[in-house]
């Protein structure tokens, strides 16, 4: 019978692509956001930042745009 250790319940089924995607948010969508100006002027819209946040997240899971 095998052992089974519990390592730490910050263990998700995604493999970690929370704490790369927090790390993405602290760092950088300032940066990108700065660089690239705003994508629209009103607050309904998405900024450079979170269309990079969304693909990286699809290519990080394994999907494919």
């Amino acid at each position: 019978m095998a052992k089974v250790q519990i390592k730490s319940e910050k263990l998700t089924p995604f493999g970690g692509i929370f704490s790369i995607m927090e790390q993405f948010d602290s760092m950088l969508s300032p940066i990108i956001d700065q660089t690239l100006g705003q994508r629209c002027r009103s607050i309904i819209g998405y900024q450079y930042s979170e269309i990079i946040r969304s693909l990286m997240s699809v290519y990080f899971c394994g999907g494919s745009c």
